[in-house]
C-alpha cells in the first residue's frame, strides 16, 4: 500500500511541476505570438497560452506516473524540480530585461525634452 501512496504522491507532485513549466513556457511562447495590438485581450490570450501548454505537461506527467518505475518516477519529480529552477531564473532575466529597457526608454525621452538656454557671458572689447 506504501508503493501505491508513493507513486501517487510522486505522480501529483510531478504533475504540479510540470504544469508550472508549461504554464512558463506557454505564457512566454503567447507573449512572443500574440500581437502588441491585441490590447486589452492580450493579456488573456497569454495567460490562455500559459495553461493550454500547462495542461499538455500535466498529462504527459499523468503518463510517465503511470508507466515508469517508482525509482525513475522520483528522478523524474527531481528533474522537475530543476526544470522549474530554470523557469523561475527565465522569468528573473526577463523581468530584469524588461526593467533596463524601460530604463533606457526614460532615458531617451529625458535627452528629447528641450533644455532651457543659459545666456553667454557679453564679450569684452
Amino acid at each position: 500500500m506504501s508503493f501505491l501512496r508513493n507513486r501517487i504522491a510522486a505522480g501529483a507532485l510531478l504533475s504540479v511541476l510540470l504544469f508550472l513549466v508549461g504554464a512558463i513556457a506557454g505564457m512566454f511562447v503567447g507573449g512572443a505570438v500574440t500581437p502588441k495590438t491585441a490590447g486589452l485581450a492580450g493579456g488573456a490570450i497569454v495567460v490562455g497560452y500559459g495553461v493550454m501548454l500547462g495542461l499538455g505537461f500535466v498529462l504527459v506527467a499523468v503518463l510517465l506516473a503511470a508507466k515508469l518505475p517508482v525509482e525513475r518516477l522520483k528522478s523524474a519529480v527531481l528533474a522537475g524540480v530543476v526544470m522549474v529552477g530554470v523557469a523561475a531564473v527565465a522569468i528573473g532575466v526577463q523581468a530584469y530585461l524588461a526593467q533596463q529597457g524601460r530604463a533606457a526608454d526614460a532615458q531617451v525621452e529625458e535627452s528629447k525634452r528641450p533644455r532651457p538656454v543659459q545666456p553667454t557671458a557679453p564679450v569684452q572689447p
